[in-house]
């Protein structure tokens, strides 16, 4: 990106409506937001959307049991996953 500062989205609407939104870079920290959300609701949920930073081999915001999160990131670079990633809730 040439403007860290500019928001964007990314969605992918053949993995059930993930979506990815970028916003808030804090060019003092470098933190910025990231908004994630799937179009699917209720106990069945078929693609889940996450964000991983360079820091551990965690998932740093997840769909996996909302269907709308976000968080903050603190580093350069963020990996965005999309998976088919059937389950069912209790």
């Amino acid at each position: 990106m040439k403007d860290p500062k500019d928001t964007f989205t990314i969605k992918y609407p053949n993995a059930g409506g993930a979506t990815f939104h970028y916003s808030h870079y804090d060019p003092d920290t470098g933190c910025y937001t990231v908004s994630l959300s799937t179009d699917q609701k209720g106990w069945f949920r078929k693609w889940r959307i996450w964000v991983s930073d360079d820091n551990g081999d965690d998932k740093d915001v997840d769909t996996k049991n909302w269907s709308a999160t976000s968080g903050r990131i603190c580093t350069k670079w963020a990996h965005i996953h999309v998976k088919d990633d059937r389950w069912t809730s209790p």
